[in-house]
């Protein structure tokens, strides 16, 4: 049978709480009076999924291992606390149920506030000054868990990089996808307080090249031209849109500013090195046309600023391609070469 453990012991163990690191010695007593410590020498439950977040549970010797169970009864452990750690105050502020089961390890033990049988509300009614300050608290616990979260969520970390790869990246050309264009261009235009170029990138005639050199041929120089485009948008998001379309996102950038860009991706884009894809080909020798718009002067939102930049560009090409247009000008920057429509 375990030893049970002095006041002061346990007082310490509190005091490395966050939830109750402020509060002086009487009121860490106050706390231990409405709590229990639970002792177990061989495994028992905790609490089931579905019972009621009623407690907070900090383990004092041992572990707790948290787990959930399948449609089929099938247990998996999601979590392990260890001596000092703690678990169940969400659950225990905000009223709710659990949404995973609980057991207590062979020869552990946990301090669980309240008590069985008691209720939060009981001792917040019993001592307000305490129950105000535990309140404060919590909210400030809470803040902090969520800045921190949205730190490593920021953060440049390996596993960051690979999870938005696989939601965010189009597999064939390593740009960003649609699902990321539908989710950044509405945060983009809500945080910029300036001008937003959507620029629309097409080559004039590529079935012709997938044609003559064939479609594995097509699918490596359409990477090649993704890696300049995305090269050459730098910190800009550079998205495959639909096809060989692909448009970068410019942040205050205006019409005079987009029709500069665009023109120097399509020049850069006209003689791209493809001899290690196409061995008797020494350029890609084939013309763009680049579509521009800008928020808000051509469009009102992120989902017509998108459709108005490729609507120009079609309108390049339908005059002949190998230029670059803007929304409401024309703007033909290079001359028309009728060949090169498709």
């Amino acid at each position: 049978m375990e030893t049970e453990n002095t006041e002061q012991e346990l007082k310490s163990v509190l005091r490395r709480i966050d939830l109750f690191a402020d509060l002086n010695d009487n009121e860490l007593v106050s706390i231990l009076g409405w709590s229990e410590v639970l002792y177990a020498d061989e495994s028992r439950s905790l609490f089931s999924r579905g019972d009621s977040g009623d407690a907070l549970f900090i383990v004092l010797k041992g572990s707790v291992v948290i787990s959930r169970s399948d449609s089929e009864e099938r247990k998996t452990d999601i979590a392990e606390y260890i001596s000092g750690e703690y678990f169940g105050d969400i659950d225990l502020f905000s009223s709710g149920t659990r949404s995973a089961s609980a057991r207590l390890s062979d020869h552990s033990s946990v301090i669980r506030f309240p008590a069985e049988g008691l209720a939060l509300h009981d001792v917040l009614d019993e001592i307000p000054s305490l129950s105000a300050r535990l309140l404060h608290r919590f909210i400030a616990v809470v803040a902090g868990r969520i800045r921190e979260t949205n730190s490593l969520i920021s953060q440049n970390t390996p596993w960051v990089q690979e999870l938005r790869r696989q939601v965010y990246g189009d597999k064939l050309t390593g740009l960003f996808n649609q699902a990321y264009l539908s989710e950044e261009l509405p945060r983009l235009l809500a945080e910029e307080n300036a001008p937003v170029a959507s620029i629309m990138i097409k080559p004039d005639n590529f079935k012709k090249l997938n044609d003559t050199y064939g479609h594995d041929a097509g699918d490596a120089i359409l990477r090649r031209i993704a890696a300049t485009v995305r090269g050459w948008a730098g910190e800009n998001p550079a998205i495959r849109y639909r096809g060989n379309e692909m448009v970068v996102l410019v942040p205050q950038c205006d019409a005079a500013m987009a029709r500069r860009m665009a023109e120097d991706i399509r020049e850069k884009l006209m003689h791209l090195d493809i001899s290690n894809v196409v061995t008797d080909v020494s350029s890609l020798d084939m013309p763009f046309s680049v579509g521009v718009a800008i928020y808000p002067d051509h469009a009102g939102t992120g989902n017509d600023l998108i459709t108005r930049s490729s609507e120009v560009l079609f309108e390049a090409r339908d005059c002949g391609g190998n230029r670059t247009a803007v929304s409401g000008d024309m703007g033909l920057a290079s001359t028309v070469l009728p060949e090169t429509r498709s």
